[in-house]
């Protein structure tokens, strides 16, 4: 839906290589007929080159559809070590997706990711098993008031204090 549309738009050769952080966050709410969040707006950084390195959205409910711009935004974005998307109705797809992107250059700084009380479970542990067994600087991951399995949540926990034992 959103994403394929993204995805599109881009393949119609609509470059946001140029754009700073917030510009393409904008552009992406644009795309998904959502107004940007205020909060965030004033988080993102507004000058080319800088990286955005801390999200937390715990606090600040912005839903799956708020959070296709935020996803489609780190895209290209290097230095992101904080990620809290606690509290957000976010489910196995938007999971998926979000580890599709964080496996690839834009998480590889990711030391922590919190994805407590929503309503993911065995499809976004498994996606985020392989995350943590992918990345080895990852060393939290917060799975709390999920659906995820028991047995899934303790392999997501060893495979992170596996990265702390190694990293130090």
């Amino acid at each position: 839906m959103y994403a394929a549309r993204v995805q599109d738009q881009e393949a119609k050769g609509l470059s946001l290589a140029g754009l700073t952080f917030r510009q393409r966050y904008i552009e992406f709410c644009r795309q998904g007929g959502i107004k940007p969040n205020s909060m965030l707006m004033r988080l993102f950084p507004d000058k080319q080159g800088i990286s955005v390195m801390r999200i937390d959205t715990s606090m600040n409910y912005v839903g799956p559809k708020g959070f296709y711009p935020i996803l489609q935004a780190l895209r290209g974005n290097a230095g992101l070590e904080y990620l809290n998307l606690s509290h957000n109705n976010l489910e196995n797809d938007e999971v998926v997706e979000l580890v599709n992107v964080l496996l690839t250059d834009s998480g590889a700084s990711l030391v922590f990711l919190d994805l407590s009380n929503n309503p993911v479970s065995l499809v976004g542990g498994a996606a985020l098993l392989r995350l943590a067994q992918s990345n080895p600087l990852l060393s939290t991951i917060r799975v709390k008031g999920t659906l995820i399995p028991q047995q899934v949540c303790r392999t997501i926990q060893e495979a992170c204090d596996a990265n702390t034992a190694r990293a130090q």
